[in-house]
């Protein structure tokens, strides 16, 4: 799945002829593993993740403790590893009540990643699998009118 991202990139930079770092990445649940290592290795300026975890193996072996997670799982999708020398823009996303990504990694994963520049919303009422609420993205236009 991440080099089908990083192939993905690199065939839209090509075709429109675009600077790699001038995409915005953007990534949503498991996406957001495949998009935090797009931005890791093509210097993205900004990255919005939306409900995604610090790492799928913290959050299978947070799940299912009877199993030997950390044993079994082949890709770890490490965000939080990913991102440790992210510098660009960071928007995370995350709903309170989230039953399948528990905001907890979200939160981990945010505060690890080492950029000035990050901003965290969190929707009190929005589940895993609900819509974005329309005045999320009007606040998510809003940050990056004022951080490029």
């Amino acid at each position: 799945m991440i080099a089908d991202a990083l192939s993905a990139h690199d065939a839209l930079c090509k075709h429109y002829q675009l600077d790699a770092s001038d995409l915005i990445v953007y990534g949503r649940s498991l996406g957001g593993g495949c998009a935090a290592a797009v931005a890791a290795e093509r210097n993205t300026k900004t990255l919005i993740l939306d409900r995604t975890f610090d790492s799928v193996a913290d959050v299978a072996a947070e799940k299912y403790p009877i199993f030997p997670i950390q044993l079994l799982i082949r890709n770890r999708f490490d965000s939080i590893d990913r991102l440790s020398q992210f510098r660009g823009h960071l928007i995370q996303i995350h709903g309170t009540p989230d039953q399948i990504v528990p905001i907890a990694h979200g939160k981990r994963l945010h505060e690890s990643v080492p950029t000035q520049s990050k901003v965290f919303l969190e929707i009190p009422d929005m589940g895993h699998n609900d819509q974005l609420p329309g005045k999320i993205l009007d606040d998510v236009n809003r940050y990056l009118s004022h951080s490029t």
